[in-house]
């Protein structure tokens, strides 16, 4: 080979590295500026992704608090309603033990009331027996009555006919 071709195919090597130097510088700046242009986009993603996570944290504090102040509010409503319950079986003894007492007061009202139908009964008798002696002896006292005048007639004609008999 001879020399001019030997710097000719120096020269197109050299050529050749050039470009490809050139090549390699572009595409390591493009690889570079993507490169770059990635970890922006990673950075906002991670950044975005960190803000989702804080967001969705506070969203599950959130919940949980109103969890918690649900379970609360459950638990004051069902103490509430032990407590209405606990009432209502101290008002249903008192009503039970007041309807206790009501049937004994009832069952001495009815004992009292047949007691006083007896007791008046057995004056409806006594009266009906006086008022039936005393219409006897109404009508006694009346053939009484009835003899008196006649005896006080045959007197007055008498002691009449006595003075008659005087005055003549």
């Amino acid at each position: 080979m001879n020399r001019e071709e030997t710097e000719r195919q120096m020269a197109f090597i050299l050529e050749q590295q050039a470009k490809f130097s050139a090549n390699l510088t572009e595409h390591e700046a493009r690889f570079s500026a993507n490169l770059e242009k990635q970890q922006e986009r990673e950075a906002q993603w991670r950044a975005e992704q960190q803000e989702r996570d804080r967001l969705s944290d506070e969203r599950e504090e959130r919940i949980d608090r109103r969890i918690e102040q649900l379970n609360r509010s459950i638990e004051i409503s069902r103490a509430e309603f032990r407590e209405r319950d606990a009432q209502q079986e101290v008002a249903i003894d008192i009503v039970k033990s007041q309807l206790g007492d009501l049937t004994v007061f009832s069952a001495l009202l009815r004992d009292a009331f047949l007691r006083l139908s007896e007791h008046a009964e057995l004056h409806e008798q006594r009266i009906t027996a006086i008022e039936k002696t005393l219409a006897e002896q109404a009508e006694r006292g009346k053939e009484t009555d009835a003899r008196l005048d006649a005896l006080m007639l045959v007197v007055e004609r008498h002691i009449g006919g006595h003075e008659h008999s005087h005055h003549q």
